[in-house]
């Protein structure tokens, strides 16, 4: 089955509000469009259609435009495209035909940047009117928030002598009807206009300003098209060529009642031509073909004496998961996405240059040939032996708790090196992942070199490289991406440019998480969490907190983090029904109050006036120093509200601690 992929008409405007648009001029764009299916995680062959157009705008004065689209061209598109849907495809590959448009000009009402309303003629089409509204859409740019919705997101824009930033969510009018949009707005720097100049194609209308990056994103896309490209990669057509001699009485009696079974169960989609087989002796041929919906699916059977079909036969969902092949997906998993409303694993992705959060959250980077934190955690060992009943075995000494650190870096070329890391002090294993050479991949070539403890290993789509009894796996998927998978907590997908993180144990990773990856808490607006525990707005300065510099970093990273450790940083709360609850560093006494251990993250806790309505324990890393004057006044910081950060000091260890899960007044 293809993969689908929305339609992504690139315009290059710059209206920020009405009264960008000049009276008595005329505007004219180029539209890029395409819309590009494939099966990508088996080949990188894509089909589809490429669009182009010109865009006529004249505006007329009072928030009224003028608009034309002419000379609107499609191309089809058979080609494997290496970089993914967005390789760029040279025009000269392109036989671009005319589509039939009436060309007719509509009319557009704005009003502070937005669409207010779009006027065509009543004789167009409504596949010409959607072609319309979708450029149309793009020429939106809602600045100042005139269609802003309340969010936690919300920053509204504030120019001052340094910068211009702002994030907020809106809900605009698209081709597909009100989506909720989020708006992130940022200076674009120098340097990186330097590294990809495409940001900027017409650099000379800049006058003395600045150029401004205005990203529109609707509401959780990414999250929605990893789900929907997911099922779409289910396998859907089957044929399986069984061969067979010297079969005994006893099984040829068997098959025939396993056949006379299906074909009474099946009376009404069964259809039988005895003496009409096509089949070769000795062999049966059976074909098996899905609707694209999944909800139907085509059996044939072909032997050498007859023909039968079993036509449209209904697919409960089940079903689907058990019997429809998913090139990444096992068995228990499908079946688990359907318990769960198919609602996949949580994902975080860091593409050429943005990260998707676990908990959807979308930003550029530009990290540089710097290591940079993707995410990290420690894992409880004792915790993991209490919940699961047992303990871990050999595997790891369970006293003691281990690490997870995934690491990225850029490494030239629009390619990315990963390195993961699991210690616990005793055992100690550095994964690395580095881009093979060559454009073209498949799984006898994978996309990346894997070497684990500076050892290369050699793997394939056919024999995986396992370490202490899958503690480490590691194979190729059939188009040549790199799948490594974590002592089935979380595994890594890999094609040298990007990295796709998937926690296949959620639950304990949530809130206890850090890196660009976010915190994975459920809140959006806790993911620019840094290493002191505070949230920053410049998607630049917080993944640069996460920077590991040393002699041989390069890139934006040292001045970033130094600006970062600058920058207004705010504690995020936990909002309770009532606003009851917030984040603030506890602390614990021991041996007679001669020891006070502080917790090295923020924890919920009620507010003044609140209670607890449950409670749950849970292990929590602290710092424990000797009672002194400097420890008695962070205690009483802590009792007067105050929240000491404690994120740079060293873990002493775990304890338990009962941890408020809501409060009310």
């Amino acid at each position: 089955m293809l993969s689908t992929y929305f339609l992504c008409l690139l315009v290059g405007l710059s209206a920020a509000s009405d009264y960008a648009w000049k009276s008595g001029t005329e505007y004219q764009y180029q539209v890029r469009g395409r819309t590009l299916a494939s099966l990508h995680q088996v080949d990188n062959q894509y089909a589809g259609v490429v669009l182009k157009a010109q865009f006529i705008v004249r505006p007329k004065g009072d928030g009224v435009l003028y608009g034309r689209l002419q000379d609107t061209q499609y191309a089809q598109v058979h080609a494997k495209l290496p970089g993914g849907w967005k390789s760029q495809i040279p025009e000269s590959q392109l036989a671009y035909r005319p589509v039939q448009m009436s060309n007719k000009p509509f009319e557009i009402i704005m009003k502070n940047g937005t669409v207010q309303e779009l006027i065509v003629d009543k004789a167009i089409p409504n596949w010409e009117a959607n072609i319309i509204k979708s450029v149309i859409s793009q020429i939106q740019v809602d600045v100042q928030g005139e269609n802003m919705i309340k969010s936690r997101y919300n920053q509204p824009a504030e120019r001052d002598s340094n910068s211009y930033s702002a994030e907020f969510k809106t809900m605009e009018d698209t081709v597909t009807g009100k989506c909720e949009t989020l708006y992130d707005i940022d200076e674009l720097p120098e340097y990186i206009l330097q590294s990809e100049p495409q940001l900027a194609p017409l650099p000379h209308l800049k006058a003395d300003g600045e150029f401004i990056d205005v990203m529109k994103e609707g509401n959780k896309q990414l999250y929605a098209c990893r789900n929907v490209t997911a099922r779409a990669n289910y396998l859907d057509r089957y044929n399986f060529d069984i061969k067979y001699e010297n079969v005994s009485p006893f099984a040829r009696n068997l098959t025939y009642k396993l056949y006379s079974y299906a074909r009474h169960a099946g009376f009404a989609y069964f259809h039988e031509d005895a003496f009409q087989g096509h089949g070769k002796a000795n062999q049966i041929n059976i074909q098996a073909e899905f609707e694209p919906d999944f909800q139907s699916v085509n059996v044939s059977i072909e032997s050498q004496k007859m023909q039968t079909e079993f036509n449209d036969i209904r697919v409960n969902k089940w079903a689907k998961a058990l019997f429809a092949v998913h090139p990444v997906f096992n068995v228990y998993e499908r079946v688990a996405g359907v318990a769960q409303a198919e609602v996949f694993n949580p994902t975080c992705v860091i593409d050429q240059n943005r990260v998707d959060t676990f908990d959807n959250k979308s930003y550029p980077i530009d990290l540089g040939k710097t290591w940079h934190v993707q995410m990290h955690y420690r894992v409880h060992n004792a915790a993991r032996q209490e919940e699961d009943g047992q303990d871990n075995g050999d595997r790891f000494n369970s006293e003691d708790d281990f690490d997870y650190v995934v690491l990225v870096r850029d490494s030239g070329n629009k390619q990315k090196d990963v390195k993961i890391t699991i210690n616990d002090e005793k055992n100690y294993y550095e994964i690395d992942m580095i881009p093979a050479s060559g454009s073209s991949h498949s799984g006898s070539q994978p996309a990346g070199q894997v070497l684990i403890n500076q050892q290369p290993i050699k793997f394939d789509d056919k024999q995986s490289y396992d370490v202490e009894d899958d503690l480490i796996q590691v194979y190729a998927l059939p188009n040549g991406d790199v799948k490594v998978e974590i002592n089935g907590d979380f595994y890594v997908i890999y094609d040298g440019e990007r990295v796709k993180l998937t926690a296949t144990e959620p639950e304990q990773f949530r809130g206890e998480i850090r890196g660009l990856c976010g915190t994975f808490d459920g809140e959006e607006y806790t993911d620019f969490l840094t290493p002191r525990n505070c949230v920053l707005r410049n998607p630049y300065e917080f993944a640069a907190s996460y920077a590991i510099l040393d002699g041989s970093s390069q890139g934006p990273a040292k001045e970033r983090q130094a600006r970062a450790k600058q920058a207004a940083c705010y504690t995020p709360e936990v909002e309770g029904s009532s606003s009851c609850s917030k984040q603030q560093t506890q602390y614990v006494e021991e041996d007679n109050g001669q020891t006070l251990c502080f917790t090295v993250r923020p924890l919920p806790v009620c507010r003044s006036g609140c209670q607890a309505s449950k409670k749950i324990v849970k292990n929590v890393e602290v710092h424990c120093v000797q009672k002194s004057n400097v420890s008695q006044l962070w205690k009483n910081q802590i009792e007067k509200g105050a929240s000491p950060d404690f994120s740079l000091k060293p873990v002493t260890k775990s304890i338990k601690i009962k941890v408020a899960q809501s409060c009310h007044a």
